[in-house]
């Protein structure tokens, strides 16, 4: 269902990383790891965003619209949601459901109204038009009294008013369907949806492109600006973003070519021939979409993954460098996000059912957010198993099978019936209990790379801490230290580590541990076991 996606763009920095977190590794042994662990409550680095706690969802998922999925993302973080579901959307009609029954805009809706989130819609590309586009805007924010004309496409087609596509969401179905029955939804006030995706990895090859000349950057940010413009006339309020990739080179058909203002080099990637063309039309993306999959599939390695979150910082910082060289204009008002992020470009084996996988979420998160990154999506809610992949038994977990899904789905996954967590749903789980939007990212680090500390400063006061032991064999006596605050008498402790994990090959309900911690002072002493992910939070 997920067809492949962006590999690192920082290889030589990845590499380096990778042998000094191996190294490091390798140097540990089955026993104990003696670790300091400092927090600054009063060196504040951001404040978190709505969009850090995103979820990619699909159109393909028959249980979108299900309580069930309701009442099980209720327990996590996920409280901003992207659809209709990556490579599909290049080629997603939305006003015509492929099947009797498939979620449309608006089981979504109900979903995302439900968990009091946002959404995120990536518009068509590929075989789409911005009044397309449009019409989906309108459909999803506007008045059922709006006379906004939204023109016809290239080939003719007339997509009235967004007056016309609201009065559709706002109107309950015919008793005899008129083949827009699927579109009526009894909801008259508008979607809370204020962000829009114009197409998905659509310097991609493998990606739906109907255009003359395919994975074109000119054309496509001509087709952005168009499109921008018209959502924009629709919503005002409406942000539109942008997709990018994360070097001067690379990707794309690669027949365009542009001088960097700062260096002079000359580069024909995407993303340079993007950003000239935009700052040439005037056209200012809301913001600039990437994606990261660090690993190729047949290739996984499990401490490879896990020292992969360590490149956000530079990430970050190649993307920031290229928006100022190529479009300096937009510089301060451009945000970052990551709407993709999972373990392998495609194919996913057995690590991404397994621990590993959850813990490389976790301490992805809590890399991305000290980062200038204001969105992160993870792939995603459900998406498939996979049983012909690489099930090495090199890699750690006793699933053998692999599913980008947080939730199974029930089709030949042993001990995983529908609706299963995976342990990346605990990641998320932990993380809802970490941190929430409007909190503060607080200075912390770790004294040994195997043990990474991340920590916030809550809205009531409290301290947040997110502890991830990377280490397969070794326990970790984790001294904690927070400089500028005393804790009160005790702490709450969440943990999912290899004992919550294996529980559930003998048929026990998933399930994460929690304890009362004492606490001394400004000091706190911790066990965190091998392959573990543990939230602390100071009671108030």
């Amino acid at each position: 269902m997920v067809f492949v996606h962006r590999r690192s763009t920082r290889p030589a920095l990845a590499a380096l990383l990778s042998v000094i977190f191996l190294s490091t590794l390798s140097a540990a042994d089955a026993g104990q790891i003696n670790v300091t662990l400092t927090v600054d409550s009063r060196s504040t680095i951001r404040t978190i965003d709505q969009q850090m706690f995103g979820l990619n969802t699909a159109a393909w998922d028959s249980e979108l619209g299900a309580p069930i999925t309701v009442k099980l993302l209720e327990k996590t973080s996920a409280r901003s949601f992207r659809y209709p579901g990556g490579s599909w959307a290049d080629g997603f009609d939305w006003t015509k459901p492929r099947w009797p029954g498939m979620p449309m805009t608006r089981e979504f809706g109900a979903l995302v109204e439900a968990l009091h989130g946002d959404g995120v819609i990536i518009v068509n590309y590929g075989t789409g038009s911005p009044q397309m586009a449009a019409a989906w805007a309108a459909y999803c924010e506007a008045n059922p009294s709006s006379n906004i004309v939204l023109g016809s496409d290239s080939s003719g087609k007339d997509w009235k008013t967004a007056g016309y596509w609201a009065s559709l969401r706002a109107s309950t179905p015919l008793t005899h369907d008129d083949g827009l029955n699927r579109l009526r939804a009894s909801h008259s006030a508008p979607y809370p949806f204020h962000h829009f995706e114009v197409g998905n990895e659509c310097y991609g090859s493998w990606e739906t492109d109907s255009h003359q000349q395919r994975q074109d950057p000119v054309l496509y940010a001509q087709f952005f600006a168009e499109t921008a413009k018209l959502i924009k006339l629709v919503d005002p309020t409406a942000m539109v973003g942008a997709v990018i990739t994360g070097g001067d080179d690379g990707d794309g058909d690669q027949q365009e070519s542009v001088v960097n203002p700062v260096t002079k080099a000359v580069h024909s990637g995407w993303t340079p021939c993007v950003l000239r063309t935009l700052r040439g039309l005037h056209s200012l993306p809301d913001f600039v979409i990437y994606h990261i999959y660090p690993q190729q599939p047949g290739l996984e390695d499990d401490a490879v993954l896990l020292s992969a979150p360590q490149s956000w910082t530079s990430i970050a910082a190649t993307i920031k460098t290229m928006i100022d060289d190529y479009y300096p204009e937009a510089a301060s008002h451009v945000q970052l996000w990551c709407t993709e992020n999972n373990s392998v470009t495609f194919n996913p084996g057995a690590q991404s059912t397994s621990i590993v996988d959850g813990i490389y979420l976790a301490d992805s998160f809590g890399s991305i957010i000290t980062t200038s990154f204001q969105g992160y999506y993870l792939w995603c809610l459900r998406n498939g198993v996979s049983t012909n992949y690489n099930n090495d038994p090199k890699l750690y977990g006793w699933r053998r099978y692999g599913d980008y899904g947080i939730l199974a789905t029930g089709k030949s996954e042993p001990n995983s019936p529908t609706d299963t967590p995976y342990p990346t749903y605990f990641a998320l789980e932990l993380i809802s209990h970490f941190c929430a939007p409007g909190d503060r990212v607080l200075t912390a680090g770790s004294s040994n790379p195997l043990i990474t500390v991340y920590a916030v400063r809550k809205k009531n006061g409290a301290i947040g801490l997110l502890m991830i032991n990377k280490s397969p064999l070794s326990t970790a006596d984790a001294a904690i230290a927070i400089r500028g605050l005393r804790f009160s008498k005790s702490a709450q402790s969440w943990t999912y580590g290899i004992d919550q994990d294996t529980a559930q090959a003998n048929g026990e309900e998933g399930h994460i541990a929690s304890e009362e911690l004492p606490t001394k002072g400004n000091t706190m002493q911790l066990t965190l076991a091998p392959y573990s992910m543990t939230v602390v939070q100071s009671i108030q």
